[in-house]
Parts: structure tokens; sequence; C-alpha cells
């Protein structure tokens, strides 16, 4: 966590940052984009709540799954805000714990519980963990509209006077063998890719979740963005935010030449 934090420090900030988007890649990978990112974290100040949007890799039946549970990790526990998840789970708990279990194998939100109890280590916030687990073809119909009234229920009921970050635990594109091309990416397609991703981050910056959700459909999420369900819910659920861009990476993923993309931005 220290080797993290090294680096150009951000001069202190005096408003919250009201969302985050953070990579989920393995630590040391992505290690300057989580730097960026959680030094103008530690620079603004802290939260009383994070509500932790993680990608669900194998997907979920009702495209939402919740926990009560805290976290814990290695520098101390993450309570969960139990006001809030009680109120976002009063009609609704059967659908969003069925797959609670998800969380013991999943990563997304474990990285970033880490990281934030690292950070704010005399103020941890408490936090929401939500794994989201949903394609971009299933934005239509009943479902759309669930998947949207959730994450607007997110959004009402942070309404309570506690400051509130919504943060996205995403990668980008996943290319290559290991993902199940044929051959990993040249450079010139790495190049390609940096310039498809920068259009899609115009979106995130401009919180469009409709022209995001589009530019995934256009390619048939060519690129398998695994942080699809969780950035449209950030989209859907921050309802203000000035953008700030924190960093883009790619990763070589072994010696097969498969590759993985990434980035980091905040919303003030």
């Amino acid at each position: 966590l220290r080797g993290f934090l090294e680096g150009p420090e951000p001069p202190p900030a005096e408003s919250h940052v009201r969302g985050a988007i953070a990579p989920h890649i393995e630590l040391s990978l992505g290690r300057e984009v989580y730097g960026d990112v959680y030094r103008r974290l530690r620079a603004s100040p802290p939260p009383g709540r994070v509500v932790i949007l993680g990608t669900s890799h194998l997907g979920l039946e009702h495209g939402f799954a919740l926990t009560r549970k805290p976290y814990g990790t290695p520098l101390g526990t993450l309570e969960t805000d139990a006001a809030y998840l009680e109120r976002i789970l009063a009609d609704d708990a059967d659908r969003l714990l069925a797959d609670e279990s998800r969380h013991r194998t999943e990563h997304t939100v474990e990285f970033q519980a880490v990281l934030l109890r690292g950070i704010w280590p005399e103020r941890p916030p408490r936090i929401v963990p939500v794994l989201c687990g949903f394609g971009h073809g299933e934005l239509h119909g009943e479902r759309r509209r669930a998947i949207d009234r959730f994450a607007a229920r997110l959004a009402e009921e942070a309404g309570d006077g506690v400051p509130t970050m919504f943060l996205a635990s995403v990668d980008l594109a996943h290319l290559g063998p290991r993902y199940g091309d044929a051959r990993g990416p040249a450079a010139e397609e790495r190049e390609q890719l940096r310039r498809h991703e920068a259009r899609l981050t115009t979106r995130l910056a401009a919180r469009d979740a409709d022209g995001f959700a589009a530019a995934i459909a256009a390619t048939g999420d060519g690129t398998r963005v695994c942080g699809f369900p969780a950035l449209y819910t950030l989209l859907r659920a921050m309802r203000e935010g000035a953008p700030e861009p924190a960093g883009y990476g790619q990763a070589d993923m072994g010696e097969d030449g498969s590759v993985v993309s990434f980035c980091g931005m905040l919303f003030r």
C-alpha cells in the first residue's frame, strides 16, 4: 500500500469525491492507476459511506448481489452501512441476497476494501458491497427497468445526509488466447484499442449511461469489457460530478500475448 501511494502528491481537496472508477486487475499489474486513484482519494475528505460496485465475473441471475457482512482486510475490518442496506433490501431482499455467497470468491470488492481501509485508517468509511452481473444484451424490457430501478434506489437512499461515494471496481478489455482469441493483439491493435477506449472513457466522463451502453453494444462487446455492469450502474446511480481522469493502462497477462486494459477516474 505504501508503494502504491508513493508518487506525486495531489494538492489537498476540499470537496468530497462523489464517484470513482478504479481497476480490479491484480494489484501489482495496475499499481500506477491504482496509485493515481488512491492518492487523489487520500487527499480528499473521507466519505461516510462507499457503495462499492464490483464486477461479478460469473454473472448473476438477478443482476445484483448484496451482503450485510463486513469485509475483513489485513489492515482492519470495514463495516457495512446497516441502515442504508436495510433500506435497499426492504422490498427485495430475497432477490438481492440470493447470490450473496458470490462475495466469498470475487476479488473485485475485496481489492477496494483493502485500499480504502489503508488510506483512511483513522476514519474508515462504512461500505455497501454490491456485485453487478449483467451484459449489454440484457438492457431491454423489464430486465432493463429492474436494473435502472435498482441504480435509482441506490441514489435515492444516499440522500440521507451521509457523504457517499460510488466506487466502480472494473477492468476494461480482455483480449488474447486466455480469453478465447487465437492470438494476442499486435502493437498496432493495442494502439487501436487505446483509441477505442479513449472514446469509451469520454462517455464515462460525461456520465452518459445510454451512450456508454450503446458504444459497447455497437461492437457486440467485442473487447469483453468485464466492468460493463458496474460502470453502467455507476453512471445511473451517480447523479452529478465533474470528471477527473486518473490514468489508463494495458497489462500483459503472461507469455501468450493476452492483454487486459483498465482506467481510473474520479468525479467531484
